[in-house]
């Protein structure tokens, strides 16, 4: 029996991520291997009555993807009772409480190796970690399972029992017996509107699984951070297969106009310098974004264009003070967390949370002290919008994006091209750049709540709209001369070295995979 002491465990438990719930897979390679594990460990045993076989296979499913992408991690889960709720939507195959019960069972007849949680409240609790072990491995590799046949259940599973994956969740904020905040997933009565919403991401997320979407550059199927894991004490990772790509939207504090922002991809949590090597079933992208979207949204409130009427870079002090707090990096942060925070002093313990842990220099620098003073000069140099800053403003803000999003990759997807968000940030394939342009534009003017008359210009007498500031990150073809043979030297110099750019094996291998997958699976010609 595989059954573990947190100290003697062989693995680490904190490398870890918690039971995913919502991959699933019909085809007939994963049902033959579940029926073979299931018949040969299972079947028979008096004490395992009423453990149904889709239960195993979500869990021998998951177990497979985290073997898959890091042969060292491990998968937590809850052993107790009350976790695992069969009726909520949020719980796509119906887990039930029956799951700590095959995960005992499978470490029983060593196919996992297993450590069991603790509940203490004067610590931090952790629940259950369960891990393949070599006698499961091999099952997988006999079964010669392809990882593309498992994805999210975006569509009802052949077993009708089981639901297809929920992708709007609705949140409340509530406190752990440590009066730690948590965000609590709640079951809400759907709508002519959910059902709308819902009805965008599932073909949204058809069509991010038409399409392989990886990072060209990485030899390995993960990036590291530069910030280290507080659990783990290793850099963080972000793992970049075709499993974290679907999306789902988040609303929060049991109201439909607070957040709605759209979550899931792994573009969102990858450092931001290796966006620009993100390809789309192995086409190069581009990313476009708003400029100081935040900032320009609440001055919209005020009926304000901020790119029109005052065009200064809202990030930017001058002052003969040389405290670090005045880098404009340290301001932008400082500005766009006040303006999600629900007072000042919120502010101020999550700017000190994301820039000082870690980072003992910065630990007597940030004080809130000086945080107040530049906050206060952020005001002044915002003063039409002074009040909204440090009033928890951000969260209706962030509707704003989702809604802009929802239009954005609906225009796209009606021609079959996907787009991938980053909040206030859209990666496309580099030739539709121009477009995504134009797009972003009819969105912003669409939602902004900008007056017409703050929205138009005149030009030689016409009326035509005024645009909001978008910058692009990457090149396609703007110094391009076209009376210069090969568009001018500039622009070969550029193409030459996008040429000529490092694409590793891993990422060409799993391309070519994929493009083979799709073939034979969807019949592509």
């Amino acid at each position: 029996m595989a059954l573990y002491k947190a100290k003697d465990a062989p693995w680490s438990l904190n490398h870890s991520r918690q039971l995913d719930v919502h991959t699933w897979s019909d085809h007939p390679e994963v049902n033959k291997f579940v029926d073979i594990i299931y018949t040969s460990y299972f079947e028979g045993f008096s004490s395992l009555t009423g453990i149904e076989k889709h239960a195993l296979k979500k869990v021998l499913i998951d177990l497979y993807v985290a073997w898959m992408t890091d042969p060292e991690m491990c998968i937590g889960f809850y052993m107790g009772s009350g976790y695992y709720k069969a009726n909520s939507r949020y719980n796509t195959l119906r887990i039930s409480d029956k799951t700590g019960l095959i995960v005992k069972h499978l470490s029983d007849v060593d196919l996992v190796d297993m450590v069991k949680g603790f509940h203490d409240k004067g610590r931090a609790s952790r629940n259950s970690r369960m891990k393949t072990t070599s006698k499961l491995i091999q099952y997988f590799k006999d079964a010669k399972i392809n990882k593309f046949d498992i994805s999210y259940a975006l569509r009802k599973p052949a077993d009708k029992r089981l639901r297809s994956y929920e992708p709007i969740i609705m949140r409340i904020k509530t406190e752990d017996i440590r009066g730690n905040t948590l965000q609590e997933n709640i079951e809400y009565e759907d709508t002519p509107e959910t059902d709308r919403m819902r009805g965008v991401l599932l073909n949204y997320n058809l069509l991010l699984g038409q399409h392989h979407i990886d990072l060209s550059n990485t030899d390995n199927p993960w990036v590291k951070h530069k910030e280290k894991d507080k659990r783990t004490g290793r850099l963080k990772r972000t793992y970049i297969n075709q499993h974290d790509k679907f999306t789902h939207r988040v609303f929060n504090n049991n109201r439909w106009d607070h957040g709605g922002r759209f979550y899931g991809g792994f573009w969102q949590a990858i450092p931001s310098i290796y966006r620009p090597f993100i390809r789309v079933s192995g086409r190069r992208t581009i990313e476009v974004d708003y400029s100081s979207h935040h900032p320009a949204l609440l001055y919209a409130k005020k009926g304000i264009n901020y790119w029109q009427e005052i065009a200064s870079d809202p990030y930017e002090i001058k002052t003969d003070d040389n405290h670090i707090i005045w880098q404009r990096n340290y301001l932008k942060d400082l500005l766009l967390i006040a303006i999600n925070a629900e007072s000042d002093e919120a502010a101020f313990r999550a700017f000190i949370s994301d820039h000082v842990l870690g980072n003992k220099d910065l630990k007597s620098v940030f004080t809130h002290q000086v945080l107040g003073e530049a906050l206060d000069a952020l005001r002044a140099k915002h003063e039409p919008i002074a009040d909204l800053i440090g009033t928890g403003k951000g969260i209706e803000l962030q509707y704003l994006d989702s809604q802009i999003i929802e239009v954005i990759i609906t225009e796209f997807m009606a021609d079959g091209i996907p787009v991938l968000a980053v909040h206030d940030s859209y990666i496309i394939w580099e030739e539709h750049a121009d477009d995504l342009r134009e797009v972003m534009n009819e969105a912003w003017r669409e939602l902004s709540g900008l007056s017409n008359n703050k929205l138009v210009e005149d030009v030689f007498g016409a009326s035509i709209p005024n645009s909001v500031k978008t910058k692009q990150i990457g090149y396609f073809d703007e110094e391009i001369d076209y009376e210069e043979e090969g568009g001018g030297e500039r622009h070969r110099e550029i193409m030459s070295m996008k040429d000529n750019e490092y694409v590793s094996q891993r990422y060409l291998d799993d391309l070519k995979s994929f493009e083979e997958w799709k073939e034979r699976t969807f019949n592509y010609q």
